[in-house]
């Protein structure tokens, strides 16, 4: 499975970049786009949503963070070409492969619109998992923003301190995934930890969290990430 950051409309070095790795190192059965996808020229986002772009390796697209690109980004989940899977606001995805991804597009507001997420938005998530007999946690949760000081009591602290939010940070916890990714900041990978309360509640999985830069950021800052996961038994 392959990660990235924020896109920010720069399809094409992403398509070449994806093309050599999978060659390299493929083949690769997912692509997750967290953070921001769409960038500033009308034109070439269009184009995607045209269905003119494609991936050689099947892509899933995080919602829009921002009123500049959301009114580019279709209401629902919708697919845009052949390869790539525009998943909308909120969910849960069962890959062929059996992986369970939940995601969540878009930044925290009071309310809930095309870019932001509420405490509602929270619970239509966390609602089916309550109810799971014997739920484990998700395979992978895929968010637009970190969760709320995901570095604290961590041995480890991102180079820039990410003002996160607290409904990811509770979603986390909900949902117990045992990988996290998110956009929208700097590369950080944060020592495995565990959602439960130890010694109080039955042992779960662990959870790595990993902030992904910007694509092709100037800091040269880790915006790609390739991992091997599999299906929970």
């Amino acid at each position: 499975v392959l990660c990235v950051g924020d896109v920010r409309g720069q399809f094409d070095q992403l398509a070449k970049k994806i093309s050599a790795i999978n060659s390299k190192n493929g083949p690769f059965d997912l692509l997750f786009c967290v953070g921001e996808f769409f960038g500033t020229n009308a034109e070439e986002n269009e184009d995607v949503l045209n269905g003119k772009l494609d991936f050689i390796v099947p892509t899933y697209v995080l919602g829009p963070c921002s009123p500049s690109t959301s009114s580019f980004c279709p209401d629902e989940s919708v697919e845009l070409s052949s390869s790539i899977t525009y998943l909308g606001k909120r969910g849960i995805l069962n890959t062929a492969s059996g992986l369970q991804i939940a995601y969540l597009s878009g930044i925290e507001g009071p309310s809930s619109s095309n870019y932001q997420f509420s405490e509602d938005d929270i619970e239509e998530l966390l609602m089916p998992v309550r109810n799971q007999a014997g739920f484990l946690g998700v395979d992978v949760l895929v968010t637009s923003i970190w969760p709320a000081e995901v570095w604290k009591h961590a041995h480890n602290t991102p180079s820039v301190q990410i003002k996160g939010s607290k409904l990811v940070s509770r979603l986390a916890s909900g949902l117990k995934p045992r990988y996290h990714f998110a956009g929208t900041g700097v590369h950080y990978e944060r020592q495995p930890y565990r959602n439960h309360r130890v010694l109080l509640e039955p042992a779960q999985h662990t959870t790595r969290f990993i902030g992904l830069a910007p694509v092709n950021n100037k800091a040269k800052q880790k915006w790609l990430y390739a991992f091997n996961i599999q299906v929970s038994c």
